[in-house]
This record gives structure tokens, C-alpha cells and sequence, in this order.
């Protein structure tokens, strides 16, 4: 019995109440042998606490389990309960007996059943079915039964006949919610309970917050479904069976389905899965039974008056009454057959059933239906080659297309020319479905189109003679997110497997085969054969340095974060294929009021203009040095403010970004009189004032766009100004404060209007609705509260985020709210009542901005991920995503003989000869950004870290990752060894103690030989971004956005001592070689020296002009370094506090710095993605160390199917074009 499996028990024993989370904690590590000391220890919670939450959970299992429950005894008890509980289920199914299953009570009906509808289909016409509804009906409302199949052969009528149970059934008031979901592009099982879990919790519980084990998940699907009555039906279900093997079983990597079925089946609850499939899980075969709440239907064909019914809505026919009774009992009332036989009958016999018959019986032609494949067969078979190269283009779009991309994917000029008549012809024949000029195949056709096409595919990969390979694309690269992603599954992975089936090893071989004979009889032909090849190999993660695809065409490839390096593109055609931008982590994004221009502000400081309509860049210029921290239109899109640092600047953009007034790139007026950072910029409705939110300098400002003169200094003196934003009809500015308030501002006088207070935290984002009516404020914990502006009441807030919520923005009509977090996630909320409606997953960063499109139902998000991302904010489908891609150096750790170890954004770790300036090594392991690289006391290991929360273990000698630790539940940020470390060279393994720190806010003590965590710190009330350890190995230094520096024993629970001086967060912190002495970096733009001993502050060094991001003694003791957001490095002298040298250099934010060995050299690394070295004595720069990019050395020479700004971003990314 695993544990969730006990807590499933546990759940269904205490109906109706439920363990509460810290109850939940307890089980768990009582389940596994932990006391409560090692609980406390782990948890983070008073040891005493737990105690008594468990003596008073072992009472409550004693009473709900009838028998005595002690920690000591748990799983002997459960697994003798449920013996127990199987016996008696045993005994109850040997009676015989009529009476009714054991009725689950039921709350009273529900109002307002809340209806997700998915991709369910519109059902215009339904027939009869009068039987099978009530049939379904009855096990659902009256016999509750949990899991229910219905069954049947493709075309049967298995999903009309469900959608219209639930239509009746969410009329009915019988559910708090009714779920419709899909498997015909065969979601993975963890997927798809996420979304469920993710309706069910009404946005609460997402993909980010979610366990990550499939048991973890079902726990929580359990939880809903027994919490609420839920509907949940799931389509298609045959689509995650194997074909060609036992019935009833799973594809590869889907057997996760049939562990769903069974606890949905077996464990009590309130709800009801049902599932339509052609075959029958074996699972459900084994649960069922006329006594059991688990059922399942054969559905047969429709009878002789409906099958007549749906025969004659075609136009048919018959000259006698038998003719409908031949037709129907011949296709076993089978809808999908019916409907094709009828189509054919009215294009073939002029809708004569009689003449239809009699043409069959003297051609001695079966009329006898033996399955809907047969049928599909002798269908498709009779299609001509154009009918059917439209046929498998609409089963590789998956869903409605309209007729001008259809035209679009088709190669030949004589296809496009008859697609609207072939389209007219396949309506015709029943093969399609339609929908406002757009067009579909019904699941079953289309499942069959595609199973054609992968084997038509995998056939001529292996024969080397490729036709479908041309002129169809296996994945579309510019299609939407979620489709894409389908396409994959569905096709690209099939194909695969199919072809490594067939020739186990050689699938790389074979598709390499294929360039070659593109290259002999392909070249310069337009198709789609090069980029299918490139997209098959992606997926089996081929290197592609030094591959030739020169003179082909590259259609549809998706070559987006690939490294191409050395690729030869010379005179290939990359119509329709997708790169990487040149973005970094975008910062800011506005919409043009039009709805014409979308503006992106990101941290290499660059401004993007893109048109709307096509998604073409108009224009990129540099627009500020670093992060892009605040970006709006003119009222009349005329200009664009944007501000970074303590700058702001403001640009015209003209009627038409194409051909503005003056040269883009060349600002109107720069404005620099803010002490810090701004955090924000607005227009005024009337676009004659701009406001400024200044974080440091705790002022808002009002600058006069005309004269550029500031007309107030608004100070708030009980913290910092984060955000602003003026009331969309009066000249009224509202602030988010740091200290926990929001402010209203008249702007013509400088008087504070009005001060909303209310949340416990800062209030990092604002908006005000359309009418100016209602104002949004977010904060630091993730809290969104709703204000009515006339009265100052709060009437709603929401909760659902965890950590800082960046923006907030209202959609045009006033009705939909949407929040960026620091939990990559945004969400979009109901203006008017506060509830979240929608989690939208896919940034693995911070999401810091987002802005509705003002024409149409867009949102578009913008992530340190270096990705845009387009929604469908009322489905939450992902539409499109651009990837950035910028390589900047996070990290920097000394290494032995002249070695420097670099984490870059790329998730990639490079080792430098510092003396010839190569890259000597590369270490691939990171998923993204590696945040800290630590260096072994003795030069051997190397342990790195980042955003995909894992800590690794570096093996130098080898270049192998010999250890992965996990634990947190964020980003990891710093890592420190102890000085007390030993290199187990025997076992090629490192033994000692290492230290980590967390976005999560905690510090973890790790056992190196063992790689288990031995203690887990908890004393900072916010991230954590940097570690260090003193050189006795036991002491070590956090260093907080709390402000902070914490001193702990890594032998002790509890922090030592607490430096609190600095005014701002705490980024950097390194101890002296000698260990007397603590240097910390702070966002107050100050570097402090403390006495180790007392605590005492001894010194302050002024002189940077924004954030000091890093410090490092040099090994001598003579020397300090620092880097700074203000992009320069500085080095002191120890003895004076003097700055002797200012380097610049560096166009960006230096994260790091390091002194050489010898303390003669300081290396530094930047977000600019360059390491530089400089002389320490001198100040001289004394190399440039820069690791090679994505399109390296690509040549792109007479490439065709790129405009002017694609064809700079390749060459900014690294590749080459010898001749303009």
C-alpha cells in the first residue's frame, strides 16, 4: 500500500470530513518512520505542535476506523481495515440479490452548475436514443454510480449521445460542475488531472502548485470530487489504448489512465467519470457489475425509423419501404456510415435509394458492414489525389481551419486553385464538418486520416521515395502553442516509433539519408520535406553543428532555441519556419490604444515595435542600458514614454510605426532627475502629463510633456512609490506603496486625494477599471483586492498567487482582470466578483507584465523566460509563444590552473582557460538560467544550480553530473561548500557539507556523501539570494531581500546573529580570507564591511549608482570587488575604503565577480553575456571572454523568406551573411 493510497482511505473513511493540511503532513511522515523531532526539523513546525496534532489525529482515525490508532501501529491498522472492507465487498457480490447499491448521501441539488465545455462538439441534429439516456440517466442520478463507459464502434454516435446526457444533466442542477474534455490528441494522464484539478479548485491548484507524481494528483482529484458533485466526462478514450495488441491496453507512457479509472471506480465519492472509448479499459472490465458503482454500455446503432430519420435529412429517397430497412440493417445503424452512404447515394444516384440498391446487387457489390475502417477505406480510396491531399492537411491542423490557411498549406498553385471545389465535393461525401466557413473532420475520420498518414510517412522515410513528405508538414511551427504541442503526440512521436519498430537504432541514419536525396532531387523546390526531416530530428535531440541544408526549402521547421551552429543555410528557402528573437527577460509590454502596435521593454534595455496584424517587428532600437522597468502609449499613439534606472525617456512613434515623423531610435527628451529606480511610467488621459514612480526615491512625479518641466515632487514618506497609473478620464494619479498603501493624487495641485489602506503587504501593481469606477491593487503576497473609487470601499479581493503579483491589467470591456506573478503563472479574475477563472501555465519565470489586445479577446504575457506568450484569455489556450533567446553570464567560480566555471541563461556551464580565452569544456544538465556555480575547496567537484530547482554535482575530471539533489520548492539561487570538505577520489564521489539557498526562502544543510538534506533553515522573510561560508567551515552568511544577512551553524537550527543596516534588499555577501570580516552588496546601492565577531557594521562604501549585485575579497585580503545593476565593476582598497578603479565596460548588470588566485586579475560576469578580465592594479581590460551563440557561425547567405528584421535578429544570435 503506497501513501496516497492510505490517504485515499483515510479520505473515504472519515466522509465527510477530510484531513486538514498539517494532519496530512503528519500521516505522511509518520507513514514513513520520521518522529516528530525529525518532523519538526524538515516541516519547520514547533515539535510540540505536531505532537498534538497527532495525538489528536490518532483519536480521530481510532473513532472513524473502530479500532485503536497510534503512530507506532498505522499501516498494520489500514492494511487490516481494508482487508477488512474487501471481504465484505466480496461477500456482497457472491449474494445474489436485487436490492440497489449502497446509496452515497447526497447534498441537496446545486444552483449553478458551472459548465466547462472543452472541445466538445455542437450537436445540431440528434436522433432517438430515447433508451440509452435513461439508462444513463438512472446509474448516474438514482444509482450514483462513479465510473460509467459507454462503448461503441467509431462513427456509433458515442459523443452526440453524452453531450446530450450532459446537457440534460447540467439543467438538471444535480452538479456543482460539468466537465468536458477530450483525448483525441492524447493529453498525458499528469496533464490532463492538472486542468481538471485546476477547474475543480476554482483556478486555486495549478500545475505549478500541484505535486508532480501522479498519486499526488489523484489524491487531490479525489479530494474535488468527493468535496463536490462533479461531472467529468473524458471523450475518445480509445485514443490512449494500444492498438494491435489485447484489448484494453495502454499506449506507452499512458498507463497512468488506468490507475484513474480504479480509484475513481474503488474510492468513495459524490462524482461521476464518464468515458466513451471503442474499447473497454481492463480496469473497468474487472470493476464492473450489476451491484457495483461501476457500469458500462455497448452502444449499438440507431434503429430502423431513426436511421430513416437521418437518411432522408440528406435529401433520400426510396421507392419502396424496404429500401430503408436494407439500407439500415446493412450499415447497422451505424450514424457516421449512414451519413457517408448517404452522401454518396445523392452525388452518385441522384438520392435514390432504389437505384443505389439495385446498382449494388447487379454489380454483386457488399452491402455488408463490417467495420467503419472498411467503410472509410472504399471512401477514401474513391477521393481523388487532390480530395485527399486536403484531407490529410485538415486531419494534421486538428481543429476548425478556415479556407485561407488551408490555401495557404497547400504547395501547388492547382490545389489552391480547386480547394474551395474540393471542399465542396468532401462536404458532400459526409467527410467533413463545417462551421462559419471554416472546416473539420468528425474524431473518427480524422483519426483515420491520420493513422494513413503516418503510415504513408514512415514508409517513405524508409523507401527514401517521398511524396506526403513534401507537400505535407508533420507539425505546423507557426501554429498555436496548444496545437503544435498536439501534433507532436499525434504524429512526429508515432512516426518515431513506428520507424525505430521496424529499424531499431537506425531512425537517425534514416532520416540523414533522406537530406542527401533532398539535396540530389529536391533542391531549390519548394515543400515541406527538409523541414519535416529537421522537426523529426529535433525530437530525437540530434546535434546539428555543421549540418548542410543549402539551396532547399526549410518550410515549417521550428527552429527556436536550436542551436545551429555552423548549420549552412546558404540560398535555402525559410518561408513559414520560426527563430528565436532577439529578446531578453521581457520587463514591460503596452498596446498601442488602436490595437496596431504592441511595445516590448526588456532587460538588455532594447524597445521592440511589432505590428499587431501580422506580428511583423517594425522596429528595435537600444533604448536604455539594462532593464526595461516602465513603457506606455500616447493617448494617441503618437509617442512612447519608457523608463529604466532613474531615466525616462520619451519617443515619437507617428501615425504609422512604419514611416514615423523623425528616425525611431532618437528620443524627444530625456528626463533623469529620480535618485533611484522607477518602477512605473503613465500618460495622462489628456497625454499632456507624464507620472513617474520613483522606488527609491519614495517620490511621484509629474513631468510636463510639452516643456519637460517636473510640476510636482509627490513624496510619500512612509515608503517607496512602486507603481502608478492615472484614472482613464481625469487627471487623477493612484500609487502602489511600499508601505502597504494606495494613494489617489491630483496632478494639477499635488494633494493626496484619498489613502485606501487595507493589505498587509506592498502594493507592487495597480489598475483602474475602463470607467475609471473600480481600482485593482496587488502586493507583494499575492493578494489582488478590488476598490470602489467613489466610496474607497473594498468589495472583493482575491487570492491565488504566491509571492509578488508585477501587473495588473483590465480588459477593454471592463468585465476581466488579469495578474503576472512571481510564481510564472498569470491569472485572469472576474472584475466583479473577485473570483479567478483562469490560471494560465506555461512561463518557467517570473511573469512581470501582461496587457489585453484592445480589438479582440488576446492577452499577452511577458516573462524573465525570455518568452511572449499569446492567450485566448476566455480558454486559456496558449495561441502562440515567442522565444527569446540572450545569453547573459549569471555566475562565475574559480577553478585550478587558470580555470574559470560559467553559468549562463542558456542553462549551459562553460569552463574557460583564462589564459588563451577558450571555452574548454561545456557541461549540459540545466534545463534554464544557472544561477550560482561553487567551486569544491579542492578544485574537483563543481556544484551548480538555477531555475529548475536542482543542485548538481560536477565531476571535473570526468565532465559528469555524479549527483542531483532536490528539495526546494523555487529557484535556486546561491550554493556554498564548506571548507570541511573531502573528496572521495576512490569513489569518484564529494563527502562534506553543502548549503543552499532559495527563492522558497529557506536555507538547506546538505550531506554530500549521502545527498540527503540534513536540516532545512528558516529565519528570512523573503528570497534568498546569496550564501557564503566562513573559512573555519562551520559558520555561514545569508544574505535576503528581507534586508537582512543572517549568521548560522550549520549544525544548529537557529541563526546565530542578524546584521540588519542596510535599507534594501541584501544581494551579495563573502567573507575575507582570514574570516574577521563580512562585505555585503544591497539594493541601497552600499557595499558594508562587519566585524565577524561582534556583528558591528565597520565601514560603508558609496559610489555605486544602483543595486550592488555582487562582492568577492581577493585572496591577498588587499581588495574588494563589485558589480552593480549601474553595469560597472568596482575594486576598493581594504586598508583606505577607497574605490581605486571604476571599470566599464560592461553594457549590462554584472552578477558576478571573482578575484584570480594570484589577486592580480578580476574577472567579471554580465547579463551583456560577456566575462571580462581586468587588471587590478591598472584597470585595464585585459580580455573578452564570450561563449558561442545560438546561430553560431550559421550562414545565411541569399537565404530567401525572411523580411529585413528577422534577417538582423539571425545575425545578432550569431549567424552570417558575407554580402547584404
Amino acid at each position: 500500500m503506497t501513501i496516497d493510497e492510505a490517504l485515499n482511505i483515510i479520505d473515504s473513511a472519515l466522509q465527510p470530513k477530510h484531513l486538514n493540511d498539517t494532519q496530512e503532513l503528519v500521516f505522511r511522515q509518520s507513514w514513513v518512520g520520521k518522529s516528530y523531532a525529525e518532523m519538526a526539523v524538515t516541516c519547520g513546525y514547533n515539535e510540540d505542535y505536531l505532537k498534538d496534532i497527532g495525538s489528536k489525529l490518532w483519536k480521530l482515525l481510532s473513532q472513524a476506523l473502530q479500532q485503536e490508532v497510534r503512530k507506532s501501529n498505522l499501516q498494520v491498522v489500514l492494511r487490516r481495515w481494508l482487508q477488512s472492507q474487501n471481504e465484505a465487498i466480496a461477500t456482497a457480490i457472491s449474494i445474489e440479490s436485487t436490492d440497489a447499491p449502497v446509496e452515497i448521501a447526497l447534498p441537496t441539488p446545486l444552483q449553478d452548475c458551472q459548465v466547462d465545455w472543452g472541445e466538445a462538439m455542437e450537436v445540431y441534429t440528434f436522433f432517438g436514443r430515447t433508451r440509452e439516456l435513461e439508462q444513463l440517466e438512472e446509474w448516474i442520478i438514482n444509482q450514483h454510480c462513479r465510473l460509467i463507459a459507454v462503448l461503441g464502434m467509431g462513427g456509433i454516435g458515442k459523443s452526440a449521445l453524452v453531450i446530450k446526457l450532459a446537457e440534460q444533466l447540467s439543467a438538471s442542477q444535480e452538479f456543482k460542475f460539468v466537465i468536458w474534455r477530450s483525448l483525441r490528441n492524447a493529453p498525458r494522464i499528469e496533464a490532463l488531472l492538472a486542468d481538471l484539478i485546476q477547474v475543480l479548485s476554482g483556478q486555486t491548484e495549478t500545475e505549478v502548485s500541484l505535486p508532480k507524481d501522479l498519486g499526488g494528483r489523484l489524491t487531490r482529484l479525489l479530494h474535488y470530487l468527493r468535496q463536490s458533485r462533479c461531472l467529468l466526462i473524458l471523450d475518445n478514450g480509445e485514443t490512449i489504448l494500444q492498438a494491435g495488441t489485447r484489448v484494453g491496453h495502454y499506449r506507452e507512457g499512458y498507463e497512468g489512465y488506468g490507475e484513474l479509472w480504479r480509484q475513481v471506480g474503488e474510492l468513495r465519492h459524490q462524482s461521476c467519470l464518464l468515458l466513451t472509448s471503442r474499447e473497454k479499459p481492463q480496469e473497468i472490465a474487472l470493476l464492473e457489475g450489476d451491484t457495483l458503482p461501476v457500469k458500462s454500455w455497448l452502444l449499438s446503432g440507431l434503429n430502423l425509423v431513426d436511421g430513416q430519420a437521418l437518411i432522408q435529412e440528406t435529401g433520400a429517397i426510396a421507392q419502396s419501404p424496404s429500401d430503408w430497412e436494407i439500407v439500415v440493417q446493412h450499415f447497422a445503424g451505424n450514424p457516421l456510415a449512414l451519413k457517408i452512404v448517404a452522401a454518396a447515394i445523392e452525388d452518385l444516384f441522384g438520392g435514390s435509394l432504389s437505384e443505389f440498391i439495385a446498382y449494388t446487387q447487379q454489380h454483386q457489390s457488399s452491402l455488408i458492414f463490417d467495420d467503419i475502417r472498411h467503410l472509410l477505406d472504399r471512401q477514401f480510396n474513391r477521393l481523388s489525389d487532390l480530395e485527399q491531399e486536403v484531407m490529410y492537411w485538415l486531419a494534421i491542423n486538428r481543429e476548425f481551419v478556415s479556407l485561407y490557411e488551408l490555401k495557404t498549406d497547400l504547395v501547388s498553385s492547382t490545389a489552391q486553385r480547386h480547394l474551395s471545389e474540393t471542399l465542396s465535393f468532401l462536404a458532400r461525401r459526409s467527410l467533413l464538418e463545417t462551421q462559419m466557413m471554416s472546416f473539420t473532420q468528425q474524431p473518427v475520420v480524422m483519426e483515420y486520416v491520420t493513422e494513413k498518414l503516418i503510415e504513408s510517412i514512415t514508409q517513405e522515410i524508409i523507401t527514401g521515395e517521398i511524396d506526403l513528405l513534401m507537400s505535407h508538414a508533420l507539425i505546423k511551427a507557426n501554429a498555436k502553442d496548444y496545437l503544435r504541442d498536439s501534433q507532436i503526440r499525434v504524429i512526429i512521436e508515432p512516426i518515431l516509433a513506428s520507424l525505430d519498430s521496424s529499424h531499431p537504432n537506425q531512425v537517425e541514419t534514416l532520416l540523414n539519408r533522406l537530406i542527401k536525396g533532398l539535396h540530389e532531387q529536391y533542391s531549390h523546390i519548394p515543400g515541406y520535406g527538409t523541414g519535416n526531416v529537421i522537426n523529426l530530428l529535433r525530437h530525437l535531440g540530434q546535434d546539428f553543428t555543421g549540418y548542410d541544408f543549402s539551396n532547399l526549402a526549410i518550410w515549417q521547421a521550428n527552429l527556436q532555441n536550436l542551436r545551429l551552429h555552423h548549420v549552412n543555410l546558404e540560398n535555402a528557402d525559410l518561408s513559414k519556419s520560426v527563430f528565436s528573437e532577439t529578446l531578453g527577460g521581457i520587463f514591460k509590454i503596452a498596446f498601442s490604444h488602436d490595437g496596431k502596435l504592441l511595445a516590448l521593454g526588456d532587460s538588455d534595455g532594447e524597445i521592440r515595435l511589432w505590428r499587431v496584424r501580422d506580428r511583423q517587428l517594425v522596429a528595435s532600437w537600444r533604448g536604455h542600458e539594462g532593464v526595461m522597468s516602465g513603457m506606455a502609449f500616447s493617448p494617441d499613439d503618437q509617442m512612447l514614454v519608457t523608463a529604466s534606472r532613474n531615466t525616462i525617456k520619451l519617443w515619437v512613434i507617428g501615425d504609422e510605426a512604419s514611416a514615423p515623423r523623425q528616425p525611431l531610435g532618437q528620443s524627444l527628451r530625456t528626463w533623469s532627475e529620480h535618485s533611484g529606480w522607477i518602477r512605473y511610467v503613465d500618460f495622462s488621459p489628456d497625454g499632456h502629463l507624464i507620472a513617474s514612480a520613483g522606488n527609491e526615491d519614495r517620490t511621484l512625479r509629474i513631468w510636463e510633456v510639452e516643456t519637460g518641466e517636473c510640476r510636482h515632487i509627490l513624496v510619500n514618506p512612509g515608503g517607496s512609490v512602486l507603481t502608478c497609473t492615472f484614472h482613464p478620464t481625469e487627471a487623477i494619479v493612484a500609487t502602489g506603496n511600499g508601505d502597504c498603501t494606495t494613494k489617489l493624487w491630483d496632478a494639477g495641485t499635488g494633494e493626496c486625494l484619498q489613502t485606501l489602506v487595507g493589505q498587509s503587504n506592498q502594493i507592487w501593481s495597480i489598475a483602474f477599471s475602463p470607467d475609471g469606477k473600480i481600482l485593482a491593487t496587488g502586493d507583494a503576497g499575492g493578494t489582488i483586492k478590488l476598490w470602489r473609487v467613489e466610496t474607497g470601499e473594498c468589495y472583493a479581493t482575491a487570492t491565488g498567487h504566491i509571492g509578488i503579483i508585477y501587473n495588473l491589467d483590465i480588459s477593454p470591456n471592463g468585465e476581466t482582470i488579469a495578474s503576472a506573478g512571481s510564481d510564472s503563472t498569470a491569472r485572469v479574475w472576474s472584475l466583479d466578483t473577485g473570483q479567478c477563472l483562469r490560471a494560465l501555465l506555461g512561463h518557467t519565470n517570473s511573469v512581470f507584465t501582461l496587457g489585453f489586445n484592445p480589438l479582440n479577446q488576446t492577452l499577452v504575457t511577458g516573462s524573465f523566460d525570455r518568452t511572449v506568450k499569446f492567450w485566448d484569455y476566455q480558454t486559456g489556450q496558449c495561441l502562440n509563444t515567442w522565444r527569446g533567446y540572450s545569453n547573459g553570464v549569471c555566475a562565475i567560480a574559480i577553478l585550478p590552473n587558470s580555470t574559470l566555471a560559467s553559468g549562463y541563461h542558456d542553462g549551459l556551464i562553460r569552463l574557460w582557460n583564462l589564459k588563451t580565452g577558450t571555452c574548454i569544456q561545456t557541461l549540459a544538465g540545466h534545463e534554464d538560467f544557472v544561477w550560482t556555480v561553487a567551486a569544491s575547496p579542492d578544485g574537483q567537484f563543481l556544484a551548480t544550480s538555477g531555475e529548475d530547482r536542482l543542485i548538481k554535482i560536477w565531476d571535473l575530471a570526468t565532465g559528469e553530473c555524479c549527483k542531483v539533489l532536490r528539495g526546494h520548492l523555487s529557484t535556486v539561487t546561491a550554493l556554498a561548500f564548506s571548507s570541511q570538505f573531502v573528496a572521495a577520489v576512490a569513489r569518484q564521489e564529494a563527502e562534506g557539507i553543502l548549503v543552499s539557498a532559495s527563492y522558497d526562502g529557506t536555507v538547506k544543510v546538505w550531506d554530500l556523501a549521502t545527498g540527503s538534506c540534513l536540516r532545512t533553515l528558516q529565519g528570512h522573510l523573503s528570497w534568498i539570494w546569496d550564501v557564503a561560508f566562513h573559512p573555519d567551515g562551520q559558520i555561514f552568511a545569508s544574505a535576503s531581500f528581507d534586508h537582512t544577512i543572517l549568521l548560522w551553524n550549520h549544525q544548529q537550527d537557529e541563526s546565530l546573529q542578524v546584521l540588519t543596516d542596510h535599507t534594501h534588499w541584501v544581494w551579495s555577501v563573502a567573507f575575507s580570507p582570514d574570516g574577521h570580516n563580512l562585505a555585503t552588496g544591497s539594493g541601497d546601492h552600499t557595499i558594508k564591511i562587519w566585524e565577524v565577531a561582534t556583528g558591528e557594521c565597520l565601514q560603508s562604501l558609496p559610489g555605486h549608482t544602483s543595486w550592488v549585485l555582487t562582492v568577492a575579497f581577493s585572496p591577498d585580503h588587499r581588495y574588494l570587488a563589485s558589480g552593480s545593476a549601474d553595469n560597472t565593476v568596482k575594486i576598493w582598497d581594504l586598508a583606505t575604503g577607497n574605490c581605486l578603479h571604476t571599470l566599464e565596460g560592461h553594457v549590462n548588470w554584472v552578477w558576478s565577480v571573482v578575484f584570480d588566485e594570484d589577486s592580480e586579475t578580476v574577472i567579471s560576469g554580465c547579463q551583456d553575456e560577456t566575462i571580462q578580465v581586468w587588471d587590478v592594479k591598472t584597470g585595464e581590460r585585459l580580455r573578452v571572454l564570450k561563449g558561442d551563440r545560438l546561430y553560431e557561425q550559421m550562414n545565411i547567405t541569399g537565404v530567401t523568406g525572411l523580411n529585413q528584421s528577422q534577417h538582423h535578429a539571425l545575425q545578432v544570435l550569431g549567424a552570417i551573411s558575407p554580402y547584404k
